[in-house]
């Protein structure tokens, strides 16, 4: 019934109809029914676009005072809501103060300002203070209220009486005062126009006495750009190639000497060797060092101890090469307490064998020519020589046979002619993997003869083994 007060078609008949002659896309179920006698009317022509209206030029508006709000209602009470009141009356000398046994009597006008001495005062605590100053200009503030009196009574107690009256008046039930704005009569409404106009002059008065930003001039027509015609650049000439640079020999700080021939093994020197030790390295196979007794017979012949100065020189000279690095060790021998301090740790000069970089992280020698410089070095401290020091970088601390028939070597070379004072060796391991920590791993020994006569004398060590020493 809804669909026919609409003129709605919702039949099947017409859905199938509208269906077989236009998409889906088309059909409207909400088109009314188009009677056959109708025909079909032209689209109207649309009608040709309104010319719109030229721009007006934008005029500056001109620049209008800003509105003044009188805040004399805000300021509480005044003499002007007393007169409203009929609390006083404006008249001549209806007020009056004394200040050092002088009184001052001033007119009240009709909108409770107060007029004195040829002029006018908004609030009698400015009368009061203009009394007061022509004394004592240096005065800053006063309390007209308490200080100022209409026909002998003080203006305070008529202003409390003002208030108890309002606050009784007021109708709210809170015990609150009537605001000044709700209380506005004939003399306070006369005191804030008057407020206002004296603001609004004196706005007015500051707009005009503004000085006026000048006409701003036109600016001059841009000149028409010239565009000047480059000149053609020259062709460029062919490149002749460069000579090739010679190359220049890589810089060292260290002497490049043929690689020795590797030697066979000297078993005297050996104790306990891994396998291996006769093939074509066999003179870098590493020895593992005998122990000394803590006591006893076989108990280390001397204590060693090392200062934290020579023990960082050496750990802090392994960690920036990569390849093996050599030096001496510079300290004291006390026969009395044989005990053997190492107090200094030079680094030396070390010898390239074969070319640079063969075989520089597993083996190093000392270049002889650097030796009487760091003799002397501790001569000068009143050291001597007292061991030497290199680095095994990635591998354990252990000596190599190498290593042993070096040590072997240094002790005989700085024997004294007493052959008492003990020569040592020390190997630094910054980058072992056996490490626990990131501490280098250093390990002190010396070469001392076998069986019985362990620990007793270093006077003839060729035919001795490694030992590892216990360093304070």
């Amino acid at each position: 019934a809804a669909a026919d007060a609409a003129g709605i078609d919702y039949s099947p008949t017409f859905r199938k109809r509208r269906r077989d002659s236009t998409s889906d896309d088309d059909f409207d179920p909400t088109r009314r029914k188009a009677s056959k006698a109708t025909k079909p009317q032209a689209p109207k022509p649309e009608p040709p676009p309104k010319p719109k209206p030229a721009p007006k030029p934008r005029a500056r508006p001109e620049a209008k005072p800003k509105e003044v709000k009188a805040s004399f209602v805000a300021r509480g009470v005044t003499l002007a809501h007393l007169i409203d009141a009929r609390l006083i009356a404006p008249g001549q000398g209806a007020v009056s103060t004394t200040y050092n046994d002088v009184v001052h009597h001033a007119d009240v006008l009709p909108d409770g300002y107060v007029a004195w001495d040829g002029r006018e005062f908004a609030s009698v605590s400015a009368f009061s203070l203009a009394v007061k100053r022509k004394t004592n200009p240096g005065r800053k503030a006063d309390d007209g209220w308490k200080c100022v009196s209409y026909m002998g009574t003080p203006l305070d107690r008529l202003k409390r009486r003002y208030e108890e009256e309002s606050k009784a008046g007021s109708g709210r039930g809170d015990g609150q005062v009537l605001s000044a704005k709700e209380t506005m009569g004939p003399a306070v409404a006369a005191a804030a126009a008057r407020e206002i106009a004296a603001k609004t002059a004196a706005a007015k008065l500051r707009e005009e006495s503004r000085p006026k930003p000048p006409p701003r001039t036109p600016k001059p027509p841009r000149p028409p750009k010239v565009v000047k015609s480059k000149p053609p650049k020259p062709p460029k000439p062919p490149r002749v190639a460069k000579p090739a640079k010679e190359a220049k020999p890589a810089s060292t700080p260290t002497r490049v000497q043929p690689r020795r021939e590797r030697r066979g093994v000297n078993r005297a020197l050996m104790m306990t060797a891994l396998p291996g030790a006769d093939g074509v390295n066999g003179d870098l196979q590493m020895v593992e060092c005998e122990v000394y007794d803590e006591h006893g017979e076989r108990a280390q012949p001397w204590r060693l101890s090392a200062t934290s100065e020579a023990s960082f020189l050496m750990d802090f000279h392994s960690h920036i090469c990569r390849h093996e690095i050599i030096g001496f060790l510079g300290g004291t021998w006390d026969p009395r307490t044989k005990s053997l301090a190492v107090k200094r740790a030079l680094p030396a000069r070390r010898l390239v064998l074969g070319a640079p970089g063969e075989n520089a992280n597993v083996e190093v020698e000392l270049d002889p020519e650097s030796v009487p410089d760091i003799v002397e070095a501790l001569d000068r401290d009143g050291l001597r020589v007292v061991g030497w020091y290199h680095s095994h970088p990635v591998f354990d601390t252990h000596p190599s046979l190498r290593d042993v028939e070096n040590q072997a070597n240094y002790q005989r070379l700085f024997r004294d002619d007493e052959g008492g004072v003990p020569f040592v060796g020390a190997i630094v391991g910054p980058y072992a993997t056996r490490n626990p920590d990131l501490s280098s791993d250093v390990r002190w020994f010396h070469v001392a003869p076998r069986g019985e006569c362990v620990g007793k004398t270093e006077s003839e060590p060729t035919n001795g083994g490694p030992f590892e020493l216990r360093c304070d």
